[in-house]
């Protein structure tokens, strides 16, 4: 079916060759007669600034046009401006209610998703398009057609207005000729008035007469240039009321035009700020993906150490057995020593059982209990485990911050080591105090185990020796 309109030449501008021929065949068959013209703009670009958009009755542009930094709104607004630049339709693939307010705002005529077209709208949409912009440029010819007429009309006023003043000068002068020759004919007769006084009152009615004809002549003039000054003010008036038509019409386009300017501003700023937020996610995934590598390595750094302090533990603890049994024994040695100087004949026990008692009474007297030293290694291992947990948990954290945290805050690699590091100086606090108490220990008694002078009591830590203290008076009696 072809509607009935004056329609010679169609442009589609799309970067989709499938569909620019799809709508070029259906149009076709709407349209006959019409010449149908495609633009490629992936092929050819954006169009330049000579390219003649007045040959086209009506513009099918789309909205992406996969060229780098354009797309069809802002071809459209481009160009616009341009003389006989053809409506426009534009078409996308993907849009929203935004993008089609401001595609309506920029001036186009009518705005279509592909996904909802259909030939009959399509076509509709294109009758309107060139009937409506027919409808402008018409009225737009009447405009100017009006404004010169008035023009026209202005300079004619004009012309009479000065053919009259003209005029009225010209009598004037010629009415001020006539009074100076009444004025002269007056002092005559004035001279000759007691000889002719018949021809003085002649003179008197002929000077009334003149009077009252130039009084009249002058009134018939001053109607007649009150006429002409009420026409000048009411074309004054028109032409103000099309003056002040032409200004609403600049301040409209003014209008669009800046809040056009300030949309594409807001819409510039916000891709910038979007783009550098992006970049300092990237940086702060970057950082975290770093500290979670370090991470990983002082917990495997840890899980070693702690392995090599179960290790020494173990052996400390096999080193404080043996020095316990060398203690016992050496002060075993030193009683007997003792009881044989001051003459005393004393039945030496079994040995299991004086091993036995020996270490019944020095339990109050032993120097290190290697409980102590297990129960302060498994609180060791207890807060190691803590920390460790604690770490695991802030591990995970951090990895779901790497692949879901936009808030753009970063995250201190140093919180989370310091609880390992003070762990890690209390071990090695307690590890070397011990390791003194040992050395100590062994010195003393690999120099002289029998020595009198060694009281094993001087090595017994300052904690447990008031506790010794208190109980030797005790053991005294029971002996």
């Amino acid at each position: 079916m072809n509607k009935k309109v004056d329609l010679k030449s169609i442009l589609i501008l799309d970067d989709d060759v499938e569909f620019r021929k799809l709508l070029k065949s259906l149009l076709s068959e709407y349209f006959q007669g019409v010449e149908f013209y495609e633009y490629d703009p992936v092929e050819k670009g954006e169009p330049a600034d000579g390219f003649d958009w007045s040959k086209f009755d009506v513009l099918i542009l789309d909205y992406y046009l996969c060229v780098h930094g354009l797309n069809g709104l802002d071809l459209f607004q481009k160009n616009r401006i341009k003389a006989n630049f053809p409506p426009t339709i534009m078409l996308t693939g993907a849009g929203n209610e935004e993008l089609a307010i401001r595609v309506l705002k920029s001036g186009i005529k009518d705005y279509i998703r592909k996904d909802k077209l259909n030939t009959a709208m399509l076509a509709e949409a294109i009758t309107n398009a060139y009937e409506e912009n027919h409808v402008e440029r018409n009225e737009q010819g009447k405009l100017q057609e009006v404004n010169a007429e008035i023009a026209r009309e202005i300079n004619q006023l004009r012309r009479m207005k000065s053919e009259a003043e003209e005029q009225v000068q010209k009598e004037r002068a010629e009415h001020s000729t006539e009074v100076a020759a009444l004025k002269a004919q007056l002092e005559s007769l004035e001279e000759e008035k007691q000889t002719h006084q018949d021809a003085a009152d002649d003179v008197q009615r002929i000077k009334s007469e003149a009077e009252g004809q130039v009084q009249k002549e002058r009134a018939e003039h001053s109607t007649e240039v009150a006429a002409l000054k009420a026409q000048l003010e009411s074309l004054e008036e028109e032409k103000q009321t099309h003056q002040d038509a032409a200004d609403d019409v600049q301040k409209m386009k003014n209008e669009a035009k800046e809040l056009i300017s300030k949309e594409y501003s807001a819409l510039t700023k916000r891709t910038t700020v979007l783009r550098m937020q992006s970049q300092k996610i990237e940086k702060q995934k970057e950082k975290i993906k770093k500290t979670v590598e370090k991470l990983l390595l002082e917990k495997e750094k840890f899980l070693a150490e702690r392995r090599n302090h179960a290790e020494e533990m173990a052996k400390a603890k096999k080193e404080l057995e043996n020095d316990k049994r060398e203690l016992v024994a050496a002060k075993t040695k030193q009683k007997t020593a003792k009881e044989e100087k001051h003459g005393k004949h004393i039945k030496l026990p079994d040995e299991k059982v004086t091993n036995e008692k020996t270490i019944k009474s020095d339990q109050f007297n032993d120097a290190i209990d290697p409980d102590e030293l297990l129960d302060q290694t498994q609180i060791l291992h207890k807060q190691k485990k803590n920390v460790i947990e604690e770490k695991a948990e802030v591990i995970e954290t951090h990895e779901k911050v790497i692949d879901f945290d936009l808030s753009g805050e970063s995250v201190d690699p140093d919180e989370l080591l310091d609880p390992s590091q003070e762990l890690h100086k209390q071990k090695k606090n307690v590890i070397e105090e011990k390791a003194e108490v040992i050395e100590t220990r062994k010195k003393d008694f690999d120099s002289d185990p029998l020595d009198k002078s060694i009281d094993p009591d001087e090595l017994i830590d300052p904690t447990q020796k008031s506790n010794n203290q208190k109980n030797g008076s005790g053991q005294d009696e029971d002996s």
